[in-house]
């Protein structure tokens, strides 16, 4: 059988299955010789913003998140103009909108769940934190969403400066349950600590609530809704349909890309294991498959279950993934093997892919992030018609008007032979033409246009493509600073400035400047910061998140002029390095970098300035001998951060040899219920609580007088330990060899407190020394000592203790904060809250009993006090945030309209009593204001005498009134007044059009067509439904002045007398032509034409004719 003709185009790219091609793998030959046709792919849509995510709702529109807050829908191929839904984020770097999942009862219920990023909550400098809320679409119209804020279902904690590794992706599983993708934040120690949902794969109730089948749900201190963890950026995961089987794509640091297979309780490693764990360790999870960085890195993203019949049959549960930097899409069989070709070798994907669905018809969507598009890659059986790909060239592409253009068509192409392609083309100018392939068109107008081609086989196949034209001359756009050749170090204040010229404007104002900041990363880029409006400012690198030395920023000036032509201009700012080199006394010993294990010596390069840890084992063995970590020769920590330093730097991991020698431990401090302090034990408690009994006291220090006699080696451990002698709670090590033959004191504290159980040994190990060789510990009568009043003098031997029984040793533990503490209680005194309100505040110690009450003090009367009992996770040690429906859920509701005083208190294991924090006169309200009796109308007109009218149901504390141009000229702008004082109290109120101007700063433009929105928000931040008054046309002018030839109008304006037209007339660029109190426009139609635009139009009113 002959092949079919091979097409490879800019809109789709073909690939013939029966051609006998080198490089296929056998799994390809094998499917696609199952069904003789081609895959294809093709531009489902474009004119995307920095598209993150999409979801295919169950009516089969689909929905795209944009970074910068907005979901967009794509309905019967069409993408609609309004968003279903736009919140306000941080959509620096990473951040933004970067998750969307339906309900399970969509079609019933209408909830939509998104993830995204906070912004300014509630205060500017508040931290930003991820969110999932869930919103509602509106019943009448579901492509928007019912308006108001949502309901927060989860809150994540708050993020550090680095705004990468956010994760995002939603989908609910077969349980009903919502899961939930957490990356690391580039902490990656944070991945390992179940106190933290960062780097995790978290499984929540539809409501925010947590499931009690959860792994962690009964583990104290855990965040109970963590499902799996041990990740470092899961930016992706898919369920396969009707099953609970879960991939997750975790994108890697160094070397290797991951797809595991997400599991209940499961740990994957990070940031212990990047890919496989060399060596195996039984309880960490490999993943299924890896594949390597290369030289040009690597991100795995997207991935979905192919679950459908119209791809051959050898693809029915396949997991499909892609990759953002690689621009490949593959296919692991139901049985894990790889397809690194699943459509063959001539299929090249448009860049970026971010996110990959199986559409209701079947076909496989991506999403292009660097084109802001959604494809389609579709299965075409042998014998279907196959669709056109459209391709033309113009030129020139800029120039000044007249700019005639000539426009070539003759590259697009059919893979069907002896198809005949029609030709439609759309000049972006209000003009068009379909005579053929090659066409010649003049633009008479400045401005940007784009010219767009579209083919048609005939047969039902189309395709499009498009090129920018730009009439008049581009502005001119200065970087002035940073200049040339800028360094920067992590951490430090990067200065930009520009200018800009323009032949029309002249110096362009800073509304003309658009700063784009990007962070390049090896052979690909992450969006970093963005500035509109401005023509200097400032932005910080990032001194934590990605390690690379392999990184750089480039900043980007983009200037527009009056008649929307652009132009670019690029500054790279590239950093210093330095290479930090990991060594240890004894070569070939682990030490971990940033929580990735290294052997030593290993030299790192990276960026000055940037935060690395470094991370010394306490035990490791190698080659049969076990070492004991000692010190690092910066003298920090065992576990520490450094600053990557200006030169290269060596750091050293000292370590001994662990001997084995009997272990030997402090005589007769074995605690047991009833022992009390300075009751003839060798312990003496200080500062805490309760000092009657040892059982159940505080400690953060023990406090030691040490001394040695001869040359002692090994290292003493000072702490809890359990019967066995095994370490329970260290507290801290001391070389004895480093200790000097007279007695000094030695105190060691930990980072935690220390409860102490009955059984506990409290004192100090020595694994090494002899009968000439030992470690002291001592008693004097020196009162000045903290070891005061008795004297003891006890030596540790190698196989027992020897002491002076008559002399007892004091041990000195203390609590030097003793009394839990309740801090950063908000809300405030005094403050309006409405049903999104939390309880926060934070501890100083965890405690075992805390409660929040609510008691009314006035307003509605609900007859009731609200307790609300800490839960766990409620009383551990920092800062908690309880939302409204989660303290309801312990106490009842609260009634709106109600004045209540908000008390938390807080008991520790040790009885101290915090004191308790109360807020007064707290106004709960969850009633929003109502705005009505609004004017002026819609459709109606005003002049220079209006005033825009409105009346409050209560009084607000903000609100403004918002002019946006819909028409007529244009003004650019959109003017916003605040509400003043006076206009905010309850009631009627008229504000005329020079206040509102005089708030606004600007004049509205006469001959312009403007939308009026009131919007109110009330103390409690309740917010009123807006109210928008539409087609209101501003107009101070005079009447239309008719000129010679073509009359072409372009401004708004009126005919009230008898206007002959001397030639055609044309209304265009959004002007109103009005027709009103007897005015007659006259036009020989027999040989003249009157054209009317998009967006303009001609009213003829009462006493008003066209002849």
């Amino acid at each position: 059988m002959a092949s079919k003709m091979i097409i490879a185009g800019l809109g789709i790219i073909v690939f013939a299955a029966f051609s006998i091609m080198t490089g296929l793998s056998e799994d390809f030959f094998q499917l696609a010789f199952a069904i003789p046709g081609e895959f294809f792919d093709s531009v489902f849509e474009n004119n995307l913003d920095s598209p993150t995510a999409m979801e295919f709702a169950p009516d089969g529109r689909l929905f795209v998140t944009q970074q910068g807050g907005t979901v967009k829908v794509i309905k019967n191929g069409v993408l609609l103009p309004t968003p279903f839904l736009s919140i306000l984020v941080d959509d620096n770097g990473e951040r933004g909108l970067n998750g969307i999942a339906f309900d399970p009862d969509f079609a019933t219920n209408g909830f939509v769940y998104v993830y995204y990023t906070t912004k300014d909550e509630p205060t500017p400098t508040s931290p930003d934190h991820n969110r999932v809320s869930r919103f509602i679409a509106n019943f009448t119209n579901p492509d928007i969403a019912l308006p108001g804020n949502g309901t927060q279902i989860l809150n994540l904690g708050n993020l550090t400066s680095d705004p990468y590794h956010n994760g995002g992706a939603l989908h609910f599983g077969s349980d009903g349950k919502l899961y939930v993708a957490v990356g690391d934040n580039h902490e990656s120690d944070q991945s390992q600590l179940l106190t933290s949902q960062l780097g995790k794969i978290l499984r929540i109730n539809s409501d925010g609530s947590i499931p009690s089948d959860n792994p962690f749900f009964n583990t104290p201190g855990a965040k109970q809704e963590i499902w799996a963890l041990g990740f470092r950026n899961p930016f992706t995961f898919a369920f396969s349909p009707g099953t609970s089987k879960m991939y997750v794509n975790d994108v890697g640091q160094d070397d290797w890309e991951e797809v595991n297979n997400g599991t209940k309780g499961k740990n994957y490693g990070w940031p212990t294991c990047e890919g496989l764990c060399v060596p195996a360790n039984a309880t960490l999870t490999n993943p299924i498959y890896t594949y390597n960085h290369g030289t040009s890195g690597a991100a795995i993203t997207g991935g979905v279950f192919y679950k459908s019949n119209v791809f051959p049959p050898g693809y029915y549960d396949s997991y499909f993934f892609g990759d953002y930097v690689k621009g490949f899409i593959k296919r692991l069989s139901p049985t894990n093997v790889i397809d690194d070709e699943p459509f063959g070798p001539l299929l090249t994907l448009f860049g970026a892919p971010v996110d990959i669905d199986v559409g209701p018809d079947g076909n496989l969507y991506y999403l292009s992030r660097d084109g802001g598009e959604v494809h389609k890659i579709e299965f075409i059986p042998g014998g279907a018609n196959h669709p056109p790909t459209a391709n033309f060239t113009a030129n020139p592409t800029s120039g000044n008007p007249p700019l005639l253009v000539n426009f070539d068509g003759t590259l697009s192409t059919d893979p069907d032979l002896g198809t005949v392609l029609n030709y439609s083309w759309n000049f972006g100018d209000g003009f068009s033409d379909n005579s053929g392939a090659i066409v010649v068109h003049t633009y008479n107008q400045l401005g940007p246009y784009v010219a767009k081609l579209t083919v048609n086989d005939g047969d039902g196949g189309t395709n499009f493509k498009t090129i920018n034209i730009g009439v008049g001359d581009p502005p001119v756009g200065t970087i002035i600073t940073p200049l040339n050749g800028t360094k920067y170090n992590a951490g430090d204040v990067i200065s930009f400035n520009g200018s800009a010229t323009d032949i029309q404007d002249g110096t362009l104002s800073d509304s003309a400047f658009n700063w784009t900041i990007l962070f390049h990363h090896n052979t690909h880029t992450h969006p970093f910061q963005q500035f509109n409006g401005v023509k200097n400012g400032t932005f910080t690198i990032p001194s934590i998140g990605e390690p690379s030395a392999d990184t750089w920023f480039r900043i980007y000036l983009k200037v527009t002029n009056s008649i929307g032509i652009s132009q670019t201009t690029t500054r790279d700012v590239t950093p210093n390095k330095s290479t930090i080199t990991l060594a240890s006394n004894i070569p070939g010993l682990q030490v971990n970098l940033d929580g990735q294990p290294k052997t030593t010596p290993t030299a790192v390069l990276g960026v000055v300035g940037m935060t690395r840890q470094l991370q010394a084992l306490s035990l490791q063995t190698m080659s049969g001998t076990t070492f004991q970590f000692e010190s690092w020769s910066d003298g920090g920590a065992a576990t520490h951060n450094i600053i990557t330093p200006s030169s290269d730097t060596v750091y050293t991991a000292n370590s001994i040899v662990a001997v084995s020698n009997p272990i030997i431990h402090m005589s007769d401090t074995t605690a047991s219920s009833g022992d009390k302090a300075h009751s003839g034990r060798q312990i003496q408690a200080e500062n805490i609580s309760p000092t009657s009994q040892l059982v159940g006291d505080n400690i953060d220090s023990i406090t030691l007088k040490l001394k040695k006699a001869g040359s002692p080696t090994g290292v003493a451990e000072i702490g809890i330990f359990n019967t066995d002698l095994s370490v329970k709670k260290l507290f801290g090590l001391k070389d004895a060899s480093t200790l000097t033959t007279s007695s000094v004191d030695y105190t060691f504290i930990s980072g935690q407190k220390y409860q102490i159980q009955s059984g506990d040994r409290i004192g100090i190990k020595f694994t090494g020394g002899n009968s000439t060789n030992n470690i002291s510990v001592m008693m004097d009568t020196n009162a000045a000592d903290p070891f005061d009043l008795v004297k003891s003098y006890h030596t540790y031997y190698d196989t027992a203790w020897r002491t002076n029984t008559a002399w007892d040793m004091y041990m000195i533990l203390k609590d030097n904060n003793f009394t839990p503490v309740i801090s950063s209680v908000t809300p405030s005194s005094n403050s309006f809250i409405n049903g999104g309100f939390k309880a926060n505040y934070t501890l100083g110690e965890s405690v075992p009993i805390g409660s929040i009450t609510f008691a009314r003090t006035g307003g509605l009367a609900d007859g009731a006090t609200h307790t609300y009992n800490f839960a766990l996770g409620d009383n551990t040690t920092g800062a908690h945030s309880i939302t409204r429906t989660v303290l309801e859920t312990g106490f009842g509701n609260l009634v709106s309209g109600a004045i209540y005083t908000m008390a938390i208190s807080a008991t520790d294991a040790a009885s101290n009593v915090a004191s308790t924090i109360s807020k007064t006169s707290l106004t709960y309200d969850t009633t929003a204001p109502i705005i009505s009796s609004v004017t002026p109308a819609s459709s109606s007109i005003v002049n220079g005498g209006f005033s825009a009218s409105y009346t409050l149901s209560e009084t607000v504390s903000s609100g403004t009134i918002t002019f946006t141009r819909t028409g007529g000229l244009a003004d650019s702008l959109t003017h916003t007044y605040n509400f003043a004082a006076g206009d905010k109290i309850s009631g009627a109120h008229s504000i005329p059009r020079t206040v509102l101007e005089a708030g606004f700063g600007n004049p509205l433009v006469s001959r312009t067509i403007y939308n009026m929105t009131i919007s109110a928000t009330d103390a409690a931040s309740n917010v009123a439904t807006p109210v928008t008054k539409t087609g209101i046309t501003y107009d101070t002018t005079g009447p239309c002045i008719p000129q010679a030839g073509t009359w072409v109008i372009v401004t708004t304006c009126k005919i009230t007398g008898n206007v002959n037209a001397l030639g055609n007339v044309d209304v265009q660029n959004g002007a109103l032509v009005i027709i009103e109190n007897g005015g007659t426009l006259n036009i020989d139609f027999a040989t003249k034409y009157l054209k009317i635009h998009a967006g303009s139009g001609i009213l003829v009113k009462s006493g008003g004719k066209i002849n």
